[in-house]
């Protein structure tokens, strides 16, 4: 059974250039296998000098693989279907583990992960081997390409096969690459399960077709049919993993953020007392101190106002959380206007709303920085309620341009793993209300609304 259909003309028995045939197969096998780890594989895990890393580790493979397909061609050269499967299937499962040993060669990360990559290489390459077979149904089309002679027809056959593979491992590129590098890892039981059972399907399914092959033409091309199903279901199934991962990746970040944000708030409403009470002392000495001269009253007033004129939205929390931002907007040259019915966030938890306004403001200050034009560094927020609905709209300008993804915009710092939660964290928290979150940006205005029914305050609950 080799891995890619060969015509082979019938001779008088079995010879060198019969297996070179056999060895060129599975040298095609590895030039496949081999592309596809490597497009499967995010490019940050590459190691130093991976160029070179690779070449040596696909010349190595190619070299291992000589004397195994030689045991495989003895085998074969017997006579007897069975023995024959069977050192089929061991060749190709020994030539996918020392691929596996390559991967580990070029590519940083734990094992699991170039397990993972290697078992979607394999699928996909098994996709376009059973795809080239069903194009090439009965021997159709190598018989064709063989009637330009021995040496055109295995040279025309290769670069068929090759092309199909090559459409087939950009089709899955496409749909399967990993969305991002991720972190963490996924457990070793389930990696192993998926690739033993993508070993059993591709070579231990692939040998029961071979068999069919001999039989019937059409059992063998319905089964080439049911085993490229087989292997689209495996990549979906690792693509589930990887994204499982990642989702469980940036839940556990934007958690460790909200309750870093919530620590914040705590040590923010004991700041923000204490500069109360201080303000209403310095006012009280500004005005004995400005009736003796030296000072302008109205001025100093005017700077401990910054600090003494706290938010009054009806919600403790929030007033907290727009003070602080009010304060820093105040000494950035940033007008900050606020229109909040706090009263409409009782129901909402003190972590929520912390979590919410803290990302609004933080990402619109963000933005108001890098405006040039005095006149344009303005952020407003309005929260209102309207029937039964809580509706929270933040505006502020922007320079440059925003970048969507999924509806979000696009961190534009360079660590884009570590960045970029805060839109995502005010649509989790939206989506826990059962709300919505839209984000847009036209004419140099950036705007984030979020919509969700008012949520039902709890009995017994403190507010805050």
């Amino acid at each position: 059974m080799s891995e890619f259909f060969f015509y082979i003309p019938a001779a008088g028995g079995r010879d060198m250039s019969e297996f070179f045939f056999y060895v060129s197969g599975s040298w095609v096998f590895l030039i496949v296998l081999c592309a596809g780890e490597h497009l499967m594989t995010p490019a940050g895990r590459r190691r130093e000098k991976y160029a070179l890393r690779y070449a040596l580790s696909f010349l190595a493979q190619a070299a291992v693989a000589v004397p195994v397909t030689g045991v495989y061609f003895i085998v074969a050269s017997a006579g007897d279907v069975l023995a024959a499967n069977i050192a089929a299937v061991a060749a190709y499962v020994a030539m996918f583990l020392v691929s596996l040993a390559g991967m580990r060669l070029c590519f940083a990360g734990p094992f699991r992960e170039c397990v993972l990559s290697g078992v979607a290489a394999y699928a996909a390459q098994h996709i376009g081997y059973n795809l080239f077979g069903l194009v090439n149904y009965n021997n159709a089309l190598t018989g064709a390409c063989y009637m330009l002679g021995a040496g055109a027809g295995y040279v025309l056959t290769t670069l068929i096969q090759l092309a199909v593979s090559a459409a087939v491992l950009a089709a899955v590129r496409l749909v399967f690459a990993p969305r991002g590098e991720g972190e963490g890892s996924i457990q070793s039981g389930s990696v192993t399960v998926l690739a033993v059972v993508t070993l059993l399907i591709v070579l231990v399914a692939n040998g029961a077709r071979s068999v069919f092959a001999a039989e019937s033409a059409s059992l063998s091309a319905l089964c080439s049919v049911l085993l490229v199903c087989c292997c689209v279901f495996i990549l979906f199934l690792r693509s589930d993993m990887l994204e499982r991962r990642r989702l469980k990746q940036e839940i556990g970040v934007i958690e460790s953020l909200r309750a870093k944000e919530l620590r914040h708030y705590e040590q923010l409403k004991s700041n923000i007392d204490l500069v109360n009470v201080k303000c209403h002392d310095i006012k009280h000495y500004i005005d004995r101190a400005g009736a003796g001269g030296g000072i302008d009253p109205e001025e100093l007033k005017h700077l401990v106002n910054i600090y003494d004129s706290e938010m009054k939205t009806g919600n403790e929390t929030l007033d907290i959380v727009l003070s602080e931002y009010r304060i820093y907007c105040a000494s950035h040259g940033i007008l900050f206007t606020a229109f909040a019915d706090g009263a409409a966030l009782r129901g909402m938890g003190v972590a929520d709303i912390c979590s919410l306004f803290g990302n609004i403001m933080e990402n619109a200050v963000e933005a108001c920085e890098r405006v040039q034009d005095p006149a344009r560094r303005v952020i407003s927020l309005n929260v209102r309620s309207l029937a039964g609905q809580v509706s929270v709209c933040a505006e502020n300008y922007f320079e440059g341009e925003v970048r969507f993804a999924d509806g979000l915009p696009v961190t534009r710092k360079e660590d884009t793993f570590r960045h970029g939660y805060g839109v995502k964290s005010i649509r989790m928290i939206a989506e826990k209300y059962g709300g919505t979150m839209q984000c847009g940006a036209a004419g140099g205005l950036f705007s984030v609304r979020v919509l969700f029914p008012a949520p039902a305050e709890k009995k017994g609950a403190a507010q805050g």
